[in-house]
């Protein structure tokens, strides 16, 4: 009787671990455009505790005529690497396309 319970203990959360990876923000992003770098911005916060450096980076890109923009942090200085006009992929909801992501790491 114990291993019925396990099983279907088992079973249910992989049902429930199903449900919240459909329902992830991650798997609605199913279209891709083409973004294009505006702006790529070095910054250093300080806090009492420390310090780091960031690089804002803002792209834009296109839907169905209409366009819009997206803000990306990435640890470090690497605005080098995102200058404007660069070509950047951006995955979006069809259905909402302000939910965006830039899809470079």
């Amino acid at each position: 009787m114990f291993a019925f319970y396990v099983v279907g203990a088992m079973v249910l959360a992989g049902a429930v671990t199903l449900v919240l990876i459909y329902h992830s923000k991650g798997m609605k992003m199913t279209s891709t455009a083409a973004g294009r770098v505006v702006r790529a911005e070095e910054r250093e916060i300080r806090e009492p505790t420390f310090r780091r450096e960031e690089t804002l980076v803002v792209c834009q890109y296109v839907v169905g005529g209409k366009e819009y923009r997206i803000e990306r942090t990435y640890h470090g200085r690497q605005a080098v690497r995102f200058r404007d006009g660069t070509e950047l992929p951006v995955r979006y909801n069809p259905a909402n396309p302000y939910m965006a992501k830039i899809a470079v790491d």
